[in-house]
Formats: structure tokens, C-alpha cells, sequence
């Protein structure tokens, strides 16, 4: 009986499960290396993760924001200094791209930490003027005066509390404004139009670079609000775009994903609160009532082939495919991914000499260079298309200014005839010449007294004995350790810099 029953089986795989051996794998890009750029290619600046943190609050909220939080996950909470400090070390890494001579640059993702309206989006025509400028208001301040393009990529803690919650509760009271003024959350749909409008003006600085996207003013709008969803789990809420450059006659293609589209991801929730930072998304599957996925339309948009076609998201690819260690991948997303470079068949048709991936996300205080792998195809006959596994060169540059701040410069050089290649450099933007404002502060008394202290680091909330002391602060006590650095350094960078290095130093527990 028993050997019946496996005969049985095995002629069942025989008539309709199994497909043909599995085809050779295969690589689709060019070489990435870590080298000098000597400026015969592309020049290309990348950063990521400002996370901007309001300072209309000082907030805690349970499971996202605390003093356990921050233990588990040491930038659930960053010091006030360090927080106030961001926008500096953002232009430092700006203007440090510049001097590079980059011809453009793509930011990654992440600008805010909640998505409220004063880290995104204050100083923008159209929204309040806050003594702070939002994450898109300090990059279009750079572009217009460096006359370089800049594109910004959605990241998740740009629409969700601490990158994580969707719940509208939570994330108020992250931006709500304690001294009464009427900050607040940006909605998914808000934070596309934004980020799709900012990126349309680079088209009146130059038209080497050329972008298209998805959106459709009111239109996906109307869609993002559609179906009783959270709008960053409702289909067609997305923004996807291409951006297109020609060097020497020879095509570049940057593909801009929004990997915070969790239309058919399953959601992520530990004993009541959303995690869904743990994993990016992107919507797959067929058009609903002519809406293309986010894959679907990325497939109709990059049906041409080019020399050299680049992939650019805030999540890595790990996160993307949920990629767990042994386990292997918990998601299939790898086949539909698959379908940015190639054409479904046996074998697959590369549409490019050569495909790379970069993406930022991970916390990591350097790059990283990695082959990952698509798997497509599967073992049953019905799907058309055999076993095969595809792999693609992922650059990640970490997370460029939480901690140590640095930049990515990176140098595209695409060829009409062989695989092209990638050549990246960390550009560190530590500021020098530190010791002096160093000084200055140990021997400033400022106006405002924090924990009881008017001079030095004290009055700052910098402690070096106890690097974890702003776990005590609450928003008046913050308030007035950032009236004394607007004090000492509201007006030069350089200063506020260093402070902000310093900050980072003390939490990381690295010291002075």
C-alpha cells in the first residue's frame, strides 16, 4: 500500500509538477569596486537617512519611541544636540558632493523620522515657515545654488511614526506641537506630491537628466484614499520613476522605486504595533480596474533596453526579499524584481548591457558591495518558465547621517559594447577644526539653565559620563538646550557640525 502510494505521487510530479533542469545561472552587471573616480564617467553624489526629528516635541511613545526602545535600538532616540544638529550635517554633506563636481544627486530616502510636516515639508512654498526647514526645503536651497539636480526616493520613516506605525493616533502625537502651534502628520499621498513635484523642478535647471513618474496630479490622490486602507497599504499609492541620462551618447537609466508600497505585503505587527521597518514593499500582480501595480508599471515603462539601467531604493535588497539567514527568503518578490532587467523566458533576455542595484536603509556606518540573487521560474510546468537565478551587484551606503556622516560618490561608466562598471568612494564629512568650537563651548555660559548647569556640555544635554542622560529629558528641558545651541551656532554651520559629530560620538559611546 505504502509503495503504491508513493508511485502514485511521483507520477503525479512526473504529469504536471516538474519542469526542466535548471538553467545556468546568470550575471547581470558590470564590475563595482571601490576606487578613486577618475571623472571620465558619470559623477554621481548619494545620501540617505537624515531623519530629521521634529522639535515641536519630545515625545515618547510607547513600543516605538522610549527608554527601553532606544536600548533595543540605539537610534529610537538620538540626543536633543544631535537632533538639532541634523540640518547642518546635511549641508556639510552637500556642499562636500558639490565640491566633488557631481553632475546630480539622489537622496535615498528618510529625510524625515516621522513624517510630519516640519521635517518633510516646512519652508515649501505652499506650507507654514518653521524656524527649522523641512528635509525637501534644505535640498531644494542646495539645489538652486549649486545648480545640480537633486531626486529624492521615498523611505519609510518618511510617511510612517519612527518608520514603523501607520496608526494616525501614534503618529500625531510624534508631531503634535507642545507649545501649541499646529504641526502635523503628512498622509502617503501627501508625501508623493511633494516628493514628485520637487523632483519635477530639477526639469528647469537642465535637461541632461530627465524624469517621469507614475503620478498624476488628483489622480493618485484619489487612489491613495480609496478602499478604507491605510494609504501606504492601498494599491496604485505609490511613486515610480525613472530617471534618464545620456553620457557620451550613451544611455543611463535610474530607476527610482518606492519600497515603502505595501499594497499586498503582509502586515507586520508584535502583540499590537505595527513593525513595518523591518521590511521594505513593493506591489506585484495584475492591473485592478486598470491600475498597474508598482512592478507592473515599472515593466511597461522600462520595456527598451540601455546600456546601463540602475535601481535605486531606500531598502536594501535583504529586506526587500526578506531574506533570513538559513531559512532563505520568506518572500517571492525575487521573481517580480527580476522583471526590472529582464524579459520572462527560457533563457531570460537582459534589457541592458548591465544592471546594478544601490540602496541605503541598513544603519551601517559603511558601504557594503554584495551579489544578490533572483530567483525566478518555478518547479511546475504551468508557470512557463524554468528554474533560473539571477544576480545583480548591490552597492548600499549604509546610513549616511545618522551617525557618521559621510556622503557617496559614485561614477557610472555605461559602454554600447561591453558591461560597464561602477567605480564609489566614501566622501567623509566629519568636520576639522573642531578643537577650537570645542573649546568655545567648555568655556561658554549660556542663557538657559539644563539639569541645573548653565556652563559647557552640560548646558548642551552632552554628557560625557553618561551618554544615555537625554533618556531624562523632557521637551522644556530640550527646548532649552536648543535655545542655547541657536545661541552659540544658529548661524554657522561649521559650528553646529561639529556639535553634531560630537553628539553622534557620545551616543555611539565613542567619547570626545
Amino acid at each position: 500500500m505504502f509503495k503504491a502510494v508513493l508511485t502514485a505521487f511521483a507520477a503525479l510530479l512526473v504529469a504536471g509538477c516538474v519542469a526542466p533542469m535548471p538553467l545556468p545561472p546568470r550575471n547581470l552587471s558590470g564590475l563595482v569596486q571601490p576606487a578613486q573616480p577618475v571623472s571620465d564617467g558619470v559623477l554621481v553624489g548619494f545620501v540617505a537617512d537624515s531623519q530629521f526629528q521634529t522639535l515641536r516635541n519630545l515625545a515618547l511613545v510607547r513600543g516605538y519611541r522610549g527608554r527601553l526602545e532606544d536600548w533595543a535600538i540605539p537610534v529610537s532616540i538620538r540626543p536633543p544636540a544631535l537632533d538639532w544638529a541634523s540640518r547642518a550635517l546635511l549641508r556639510s554633506s552637500l556642499q562636500t558632493l558639490r565640491s566633488r563636481k557631481v553632475s546630480a544627486v539622489f537622496y535615498l530616502g528618510d529625510g524625515a523620522n516621522n513624517g510630519c510636516l516640519d521635517e518633510l515639508a516646512a519652508g515649501l512654498p505652499g506650507y507654514p515657515a518653521r524656524h527649522e526647514r523641512g528635509l525637501l526645503a534644505e535640498l531644494d536651497d542646495f539645489r538652486r545654488a549649486a545648480n545640480i539636480p537633486v531626486y529624492f526616493v521615498l523611505g519609510n520613516h518618511d510617511l510612517l511614526g519612527a518608520g514603523s506605525t501607520s496608526d494616525p493616533a501614534r503618529r500625531q502625537a510624534f508631531c503634535a506641537d507642545q507649545d501649541g502651534g499646529d504641526n502635523r502628520l503628512l498622509y502617503k499621498s501627501e508625501v508623493i506630491a511633494l516628493a514628485d513635484q520637487f523632483n519635477r523642478q530639477n526639469d528647469t535647471l537642465t535637461q541632461a537628466w530627465v524624469y517621469r513618474s507614475n503620478y498624476v496630479a488628483g489622480e493618485t490622490e484619489r487612489r491613495c484614499r480609496t478602499g478604507g486602507r491605510p494609504e501606504h497599504r492601498t494599491w496604485g499609492c505609490y511613486l515610480a520613476a525613472t530617471v534618464d541620462h545620456r553620457h557620451r551618447s550613451t544611455p543611463i537609466q535610474f530607476l527610482l522605486l518606492d519600497t515603502a508600497d505595501w499594497a499586498n505585503t503582509f502586515r507586520a505587527r508584535i502583540r499590537g504595533f505595527e513593525q513595518l521597518g523591518i521590511w521594505g514593499g513593493v506591489s506585484v500582480g495584475a492591473d485592478d480596474n486598470g491600475v498597474p501595480s508598482q512592478m507592473g508599471w515599472f515593466k511597461q515603462t522600462t520595456a527598451n533596453d540601455v546600456p546601463m539601467r540602475v535601481a535605486l531604493t531606500h531598502y536594501d535588497l535583504p529586506s526587500l526579499t526578506k531574506k533570513a539567514g538559513p531559512f532563505g527568503k520568506l518572500s517571492s518578490l525575487d521573481w517580480n524584481l527580476a522583471d526590472l532587467f529582464t524579459t520572462r523566458g527560457e533563457p531570460r533576455i537582459a534589457r541592458q548591457i548591465a544592471g546594478f542595484w544601490i540602496s541605503a536603509h541598513t544603519q551601517n556606518t559603511r558601504h557594503s558591495v554584495q551579489s544578490e540573487y533572483f530567483d525566478v521560474g518555478c518547479l511546475r510546468r504551468s508557470c512557463g518558465e524554468a528554474r533560473q537565478r539571477l544576480f545583480v551587484t548591490e552597492l548600499n551606503i549604509g546610513s549616511t547621517t545618522d551617525h557618521s556622516n559621510y556622503g557617496t560618490i559614485a561614477e557610472f561608466r555605461p559602454s554600447a559594447s561591453g558591461p560597464g562598471e561602477i567605480r564609489f568612494d566614501r566622501v567623509d564629512v566629519e568636520p576639522h577644526g573642531c578643537d577650537d568650537v570645542y573649546r568655545l563651548v567648555a568655556t561658554t555660559k549660556f542663557p538657559n539653565a539644563v539639569q541645573g548647569t548653565t556652563s559647557g556640555w552640560a548646558a548642551l544635554g552632552i554628557s560625557f559620563t553618561d551618554r544615555h542622560n537625554y533618556w531624562r529629558f523632557d521637551h522644556a528641558e530640550a527646548k532649552r538646550i536648543w535655545a542655547n545651541l541657536d545661541k552659540l551656532a544658529a548661524s554657522d554651520v561649521h559650528r553646529a557640525a561639529c556639535i553634531g559629530r560630537l553628539a553622534a560620538q557620545v551616543e555611539a559611546g565613542r567619547g570626545k
